[in-house]
């Protein structure tokens, strides 16, 4: 993004932009698979509904950057640099925050444990390959891939169009007004940067009601409403837009509307894979669904060049009208997608079996202090995990994780997510993380 700022031609542009994209594709994957798996399974769905929320949120401060630098450019306050390049340096700030998050951040336990797992079993690194390998997973690809599709189509390659509609719409209008070339494209400006304020305002709306709405309904039927209201909204958006007094509804009306799908992305794709493939499953359905996704800009140009071209005789606007409504139909590839989605509202995260134990794998006893609270003490499906039952219910899970070269012992409160474990402690051994932590957990309650 910085080095954008400093581009001379097309080309060096087009490479930066290029970095850009492969840092936000693999940003998305991973940033959604580690909320995924640190949430427990109740607010697993509003955290990562908020998650996407935010990045409208983002959108919306660059919007309003975009808006005071243009002033300032308009005003010869910016020293003779483009505005555009003061945007991408600003947009390298909070890049900043990574080194403050990495110094707290820790993986996932359910990431860790699946990949020791993984390793135990001398299993092979995941890929896009293995998505293909069983059926169930396959589908779940192939779904996530026409969801993704039809709505970074949708957004990408109509939605975000919306303003070259409003320009073809009031430069005419500014025209017959008798404004000066310089002070029209002032107000194109101005109005360009309202609207995307207020498509991203509306588009943070949509996600957090997709959120709410497919946590009660169900995510099948959350898409098929999020999609009918796409098309919907972009088709009168494209039918009816007329003055700048529409762009205070209308605007904000198909963020909301096309926007919301994005929430439903960062809420369901997680849901479809395990958690060794989770990661790689959610980038295939969403980065290739974007690489796809680049036809859609492409086609709309060609509909209103070639096909529709022939209408700007009657009325500049009317070919950029055309394109928009009849690019809708790339809608319907997520409703009919929808005919194979699994259903996944109010199920746990799927995970791939783990591996039998081995002989060299320990056993511990019940400690006395767990019997005498009417509990006991039961082993997972190998060493790395201990489960505490109070009154025949797992109340606490403990895993030995690997960590610098040793263990820590992760502790877990199965009804809630809650970590409990000392941070930095560590063990020499499995068995000892795992000892190490029920005396922990005995100090910590007093038992």
């Amino acid at each position: 993004t910085g080095l954008s700022a400093f581009s001379i031609g097309i080309w060096d542009f087009c490479f930066y932009r290029f970095l850009t994209g492969l840092g936000v594709g693999g940003e998305f994957a991973v940033g959604v698979s580690l909320v995924a798996e640190a949430m427990p399974e109740r607010a697993r769905a509003p955290a990562l509904g908020w998650l996407q929320a935010s990045s409208a949120v983002g959108n919306c401060m660059a919007a309003i950057i975009s808006m005071v630098l243009g002033q300032l450019e308009a005003g010869g306050s910016l020293a003779g640099i483009a505005a555009w390049r003061y945007k991408f340096v600003i947009g390298t700030l909070p890049a900043l925050l990574v080194i403050v998050i990495m110094r707290k951040l820790r993986e996932p336990e359910r990431w860790v444990q699946a990949r020791a797992a993984a390793k135990k079993a001398k299993g092979r690194e995941p890929s896009i390959r293995e998505l293909f390998e069983r059926p169930e997973l396959k589908r779940n690809a192939l779904v996530g891939l026409a969801l993704g599709f039809s709505g970074v189509v949708g957004l990408w390659g109509i939605g975000f169009f919306s303003f070259d509609l409003m320009r073809s719409v009031l430069t005419p209008q500014f025209q017959t007004m008798g404004m000066p070339e310089q002070e029209i494209k002032g107000q194109l400006t101005k109005w360009v940067g309202v609207a995307s304020l207020l498509q991203n305002i509306g588009g943070f709306f949509g996600i957090v009601a997709f959120t709410w709405f497919t946590q009660r309904v169900g995510r099948r039927l959350a898409f098929a409403v999020g999609y009918s209201l796409a098309a919907a909204a972009t088709i009168l958006t494209f039918s009816l837009f007329s003055s700048t007094d529409d762009i205070f509804w209308m605007i904000p009306l198909l963020g909301f509307c096309q926007l919301m799908v994005f929430g439903g992305f960062a809420i369901y794709f997680p849901e479809l894979f395990p958690t060794r493939l989770r990661s790689t499953g959610i980038s295939f359905c969403y980065n290739i669904g974007r690489y796809i996704a680049a036809i859609g800009p492409l086609t709309l140009g060609v509909l209103a060049d070639y096909v529709y071209g022939h209408l700007n005789s009657i009325d500049p606007s009317l070919s950029f009208r055309y394109a928009g409504v009849t690019m809708c139909a790339v809608f319907g590839i997520g409703l009919g997608a929808l005919i194979w989605a699994p259903e996944t509202k109010g199920q746990p995260l799927p995970e791939d079996p783990l591996p039998p134990p081995n002989e060299d794998d320990f056993d511990l006893p019940t400690p006395e202090w767990v019997a005498l609270h009417n509990g006991g003490l039961r082993r997972g499906p190998n060493g790395a995990v201990w489960l505490i039952l109070l009154n025949g219910h797992p109340e606490y899970r403990l895993t030995a994780m690997p960590a610098k070269g040793r263990f820590m012992c992760a502790i877990v409160q199965t009804v809630n997510g809650k970590r409990l474990d000392k941070e930095g402690q560590l063990y020499n051994s499995m068995e000892d993380a795992i000892i190490g932590g029920l005396e922990h957990l005995k100090i910590r309650f007093g038992w």
